[in-house]
């Protein structure tokens, strides 16, 4: 199951070898981790033909009604501006709101057409696979037509309440547009071309469009006066790199992981210690190094699956622990007695996830399936996946130093 429309999902990797492409090449440097020189809002005429204006020269006029337990979905016939201020209303910061509505989108058609499919997903957030009759059984139970803008946004927002939780705590723990469209795609969409330049460049339109606010959306004025969650500022300590410092617990392992989004895989890489890895790949190049990364030419800051998860705890934690792994048996750890091994079913935020030759990091289940976020193999990018809970045989919480 996928929250929405996938048209090459990272877990495939698994099954076949991946087609570099000159096209693809040229995608891989629009990697989902580019905090600068993304296109500006005009840049979007190139990007995205007539669209580019088409926020700003909706009327009014929208056929769909609200209706009992859709009331609450703004009304105009701008769908961008309706989406953006039912968010903000849901409890959304402007960078976040904004945030969503620039996936919704890229997703849906810059007018985020409810009725919008490639024959297998549908909707505003493409959902396909069991939220999609998920989502249509909702809105008819609440008096809308399934294709209806009013009843999909208004179940995008129950969605996010209820199922998907943990993408609005990842949002709302967002300050900036970048970050908050980044979360969102990251954990709701989880595109496999996310084409993420795109998605910041509709966002910031919105933000700058509906909001006010001259900054950027650079300004944390988000309600929990949070910075961001996985930016790639920052130094490292014992309690993580200071835009991790919101994640609580072992959330923080994955949110340090997250920074690598989008860098490929190398065999090897990262197990020279931390200290060295770090030498060749400062915090704050993390972003610029993944906007680069290619299958050909992966950048210092590539890992393996093993060495990612080495170094995201070494960051969260202050501790220079080592993870290995080799075909035909499960992971490994130094420091034994800082780990405690659970059930994959009772896995958190964080946790540790091993099969023999490979591991990864939990970051939560959803539809009877568990999505993680890790390096790979070679000729895939490092990024979320998806697969059946018995694809893990064990997982490991972390209880040693630091963690509170």
């Amino acid at each position: 199951m996928q929250i929405a429309r996938r048209t090459m999902r990272p877990h495939k990797a698994w099954f076949f070898t991946a087609v570099v492409t000159v096209g693809s090449l040229i995608m891989q440097l629009a990697s989902p981790l580019v905090y600068a020189a993304l296109p500006s809002a005009a840049d979007l005429d190139a990007l995205n033909g007539p669209w580019v204006n088409w926020v700003a020269e909706q009327g009014s006029g929208c056929s769909d009604t609200s209706s009992s337990g859709i009331s609450s979905v703004a009304i105009s016939g701008n769908h961008p501006k309706d989406a953006y201020d039912t968010l903000k209303a849901a409890g959304y910061s402007a960078q976040q709101a904004a945030g969503i509505v620039g996936n919704l989108m890229q997703e849906s058609h810059p007018e985020i057409n409810p009725t919008a499919t490639d024959g297998v997903a549908f909707g505003i957030a493409q959902w396909q696979g069991s939220r999609l009759p998920t989502m249509r059984a909702w809105v008819a139970a609440h008096g809308q037509e399934p294709s209806s803008f009013a009843g999909q946004l208004a179940f995008l927002v129950y969605d996010l309440q209820h199922d998907y939780s943990n993408v609005a705590t990842a949002v709302k723990a967002t300050s900036t547009v970048s970050d908050a469209t980044i979360q969102f795609e990251l954990k709701y969409e989880s595109a496999g071309q996310p084409e993420m330049p795109k998605r910041i460049a509709f966002a910031n339109t919105v933000y700058s469009s509906y909001s006010g606010d001259t900054t950027g959306g650079t300004v944390a004025t988000n309600a929990g006066g949070t910075s961001g969650q996985c930016s790639a500022a920052g130094s490292t300590g014992s309690s993580g790199s200071p835009d991790c410092q919101t994640a609580t617990g072992t959330a923080k392992i994955l949110c340090e992981a997250e920074k690598y989004n989008g860098i490929f895989y190398v065999f090897g890489a990262g197990h020279a210690g931390y200290d060295a890895f770090r030498q060749g790949c400062p915090i704050t190049s993390i972003a610029t190094e993944a906007a680069k990364s290619t299958v050909g030419s992966p950048g210092p800051c590539a890992t393996d699956c093993s060495s990612l998860v080495s170094i995201a705890v070494d960051v969260a934690f202050g501790q220079k622990f080592m993870w290995t792994v080799s075909e035909g048996s499960d992971a490994q750890m130094s420091q034994p007695q800082y780990w405690q091994e659970v059930s994959v079913g009772n896995a958190q935020s964080g946790d540790i996830v091993t099969r023999p030759g490979h591991v990864e990091i939990f970051d939560h289940a959803a539809g009877g399936q568990v999505i993680t976020f890790g390096s790979h193999h070679t000729g895939t990018k490092t990024s979320s996946s998806q697969v059946s809970p018995t694809y893990y045989t064990h997982a490991f919480h972390y209880i040693g130093p630091g963690v509170k």
